[in-house]
């Protein structure tokens, strides 16, 4: 029940989970008013299961794993490509936090999935993604974020991107994690494999020894860089002191780190037990960003917003508007009449970076002039078109 009281004590013995069909299902719920989706379930078997194997049925569930590690006070984190769990084995009986996006979730896993002995290592059927990983390190922990670059990736929330979970009981930790405008904290974060033009992903640090924030110096690290283009120009602005380092040409960034100015720090215990941080201040003002520019890579994809004249013009009674888009992001076409009421929403979704058409059937309407507006996240564009009956 969500309104009892932690903590609660659960004892469990017995055998290993046997069932008549050879498949497991997880009790996952979404419910937006209380759990939001977010599920702790475990292994049920006595017998590593592999998150990655196709054994796996995932209806509305986000393909994240999140385990906590008690040892090092941090959330590890895997999203079948990338993430410091380092691969999707989830240990015998091992409890880990799964997210349900939607209504009706599903969760089932096939024996199939499991894995006894030895190093489990199988053909990644996720090889050829470009992946980054930062890595923070001080002389008392260390601690990383990751980014994967798949073709469905998006610059907002999907299913391969892993929340920053906030560490439970711990006063000793280091943080590095992406940033959505919105505030959202990502441990991993899916990105578009395709663009056009220089994206920039913001990138905060924080730092807290024994109850307090750490003022000292702290070095940054790019453990993983794999798949990359050799095209990509790959580069971190630390905004304090304004320095660029290119992740090609440098190994590692020392920098110093201050906690002065924060508010007092507050241990996520039982009694005030939270997952996720709730703040939108840290979006405001990232330490860093990541730059990423495609060269050659993004040569088939326009370098910027473009809004090409209708064809046929005149038309009756059906005309296309072919628009693109440097890299991924939401687009809304709409149509006014030449006194400018709105007559319709002609697309109202996010588009992949490229050339896109979509079609306009006026025979509903009067013959006339009419504008239609494309808005995106950072420009708005427009031009007339004629319609004959």
């Amino acid at each position: 029940d969500y309104n009892d009281d932690l903590p609660e004590t659960l004892s469990v013995n017995g055998q290993e989970n046997i069932t008549p069909t050879g498949e497991f299902t997880f009790p996952v719920t979404y419910t937006a008013a209380a759990d939001t989706g977010w599920n702790i379930v475990g292994n049920p078997y006595g017998s590593t299961l592999n998150w990655d194997e196709p054994g796996w049925t995932k209806v509305n569930m986000d393909n994240v794993i999140y385990v906590w590690d008690k040892s090092s006070n941090q959330y590890r984190y895997w999203n079948g490509s990338a993430g410091s769990l380092g691969n999707g084995l989830i240990a015998p009986f091992q409890a880990f936090w799964v997210k349900a996006n939607a209504d009706s979730p599903d969760l089932r896993v096939q024996s199939s999935a499991k894995t006894t002995g030895g190093t489990f290592r199988k053909e990644n059927r996720y090889t050829q993604i470009p992946v980054i990983a930062l890595e923070l390190e001080t002389d008392f922990h260390s601690t990383s974020t990751h980014f994967s670059f798949m073709q469905y990736g998006s610059f907002t929330t999907d299913s391969m991107d892993a929340y920053r979970l906030l560490p439970f009981e711990a006063d000793t930790y280091l943080e590095i994690y992406s940033l959505f405008e919105d505030g959202t904290e990502l441990a991993i974060n899916n990105l578009p494999r395709d663009f056009g033009s220089t994206i920039e992903i913001p990138v905060q640090v924080g730092a807290l020894q024994d109850g307090s924030y750490y003022n000292g110096l702290v070095t940054m690290t790019w453990s993983e860089f794999e798949n990359i283009p050799e095209s990509w120009i790959v580069e971190l602005q630390d905004h304090h002191t304004g320095d660029i380092i290119d992740l090609r040409e440098n190994t590692f960034y020392d920098f110093e780190i201050s906690g002065q100015g924060k508010t007092a720090y507050s241990m996520n215990t039982v009694e005030n037990f939270r997952l996720l941080a709730k703040s939108k201040s840290n979006s405001n003002n990232p330490r860093f960003s990541l730059l990423i520019t495609p060269g050659s890579d993004g040569s088939e994809f326009p370098d910027q917003v473009t809004l090409e004249q209708n064809y046929p013009n005149p038309f009756n009674p059906v005309t296309s508007i072919r628009f693109g888009l440097p890299a991924e992001d939401r687009v809304r076409i709409e149509v006014y009449d030449v006194i400018g009421r709105k007559v319709l929403t002609l697309a109202d979704q996010r588009y992949q970076a490229g050339f896109h058409t979509v079609e306009f059937d006026g025979r509903s309407l009067s013959s006339g002039v009419y504008m239609y507006r494309l808005i995106t996240s950072d420009r708005v564009m427009h031009k007339k078109m004629t319609f004959i009956k």
